[in-house]
C-alpha cells in the first residue's frame, strides 16, 4: 500500500474530490443554521452542487431590546 504525506493526501483530495472541500468550507460559514444541499452525480463523479443556505431569526422576547427588529429568513442559492 502506497504511503501519502498529510500535503499530498490533501492535495488530492482538492484534485479529485473539491466537493468535500467546498462542503467543509459551507460549514465553517454557516456556524448555525442550516445548509440543504443537491448533488448530481454521473458515473460516479460529483458534477454539481446546488446549496440552499437557510437562516431563520425568531423574535426576542419580551424584555430583550426590539430596536430595529426585523423578522427575516434568508435564502441563498450556490450552485458549483
Amino acid at each position: 500500500m502506497e504511503k501519502f504525506t498529510l500535503d499530498e493526501y490533501a492535495q488530492m483530495m482538492r484534485d479529485k474530490k473539491p466537493y468535500l472541500i467546498a462542503i467543509e468550507e459551507l460549514v465553517e460559514e454557516t456556524k448555525y443554521g442550516e445548509v440543504e444541499m443537491k448533488l448530481q452525480v454521473r458515473s460516479g463523479v460529483v458534477e454539481r452542487m446546488d446549496v440552499i443556505k437557510r437562516k431563520t431569526w425568531l423574535k426576542p422576547k419580551e424584555g430583550h431590546n426590539l430596536e430595529g427588529f426585523v423578522v427575516v429568513e434568508k435564502t441563498e442559492v450556490i450552485s458549483h
